[in-house]
């Protein structure tokens, strides 16, 4: 059924089909071809190349198919039940990308459920614990990793703000925040149990954490990074914790 849908919606001057779209791109993804030789190889332009590849990128599989020419109909384009189980996934700490795999639409369509969706009093709390000049960093830094998320060339960011709790032993390292979710923030996590991971974690529920002396999760105002992310994490998986 899928192949005959495929097949259905190639547009009749379209040199490729979706299949070859997609291994050509992932030939330049995983493969360690460049766009040129890729170019050379499909009988295309390294134009038409990047334009697949880019679409890879942002929308995987879905991407390859060619988009039509037909108006669409928008207002009805997200239903109640996908929007419900798109809200659902997030509730779960899901990713963008991943709830758009999961549901089957797109990434930019998790994004604007995601973005409509009635805030709660403790996500407006999570939007307090940053300044408004260190979110706009972090989501710079988001916007500026998301297209080379996965690739050789995913960029290793020194972490912009540290989060602590100041009786519990937990501290959080925050390179970026998700630009398709504000509330998803990415960097070095240290719960105090002696194992830190890079990971997400929602800045709503670090507003809404408290230690056993009912502490609420701090910034420390004179952190500095001197150091790219990866070497805190080497560090702290040496040491069993984070040392900044």
């Amino acid at each position: 059924m899928f192949a005959a849908a495929l097949r259905m919606n190639i547009h009749k001057n379209a040199r490729l089909t979706p299949l070859r779209r997609e291994e050509m791109a992932l030939s330049v993804i995983e493969g360690g071809f460049s766009k040129a030789h890729a170019a050379r190889v499909y009988g295309v332009s390294a134009k038409i190349v990047a334009r697949w590849v880019g679409r890879y990128k942002a929308e995987g599989r879905a991407g390859m198919i060619d988009r039509s020419s037909r108006p669409a109909h928008m207002p009805q384009a997200t239903t109640a039940s996908i929007a419900e189980r798109i809200m659902a996934l997030r509730r779960q700490r899901w990713t963008g990308k991943h709830i758009a795999h999961e549901v089957g639409v797109s990434p930019a369509t998790v994004s604007r459920v995601v973005l409509r969706a009635p805030k709660s009093d403790e996500w407006e709390a999570g939007m307090q614990i940053l300044t408004q000049s260190l979110r706009e960093k972090l989501l710079a830094n988001g916007r500026q990793k998301q297209p080379l998320r996965g690739t050789a060339h995913e960029i290793d960011f020194a972490p912009v703000v540290k989060l602590f709790t100041p009786d519990a032993g937990a501290t959080w390292l925050l390179t970026e925040i998700d630009p398709d979710d504000p509330d998803i923030a990415s960097g070095l996590c240290d719960l105090g149990l002696g194992c830190p991971e890079i990971g997400i974690v929602s800045l709503a529920e670090l507003s809404s954490l408290r230690g056993p002396l009912g502490l609420p999760v701090e910034r420390d105002l004179y952190f500095e990074a001197e150091k790219p992310l990866s070497a805190f994490a080497e560090e702290a998986r040496r040491l069993g914790l984070i040392k900044s």
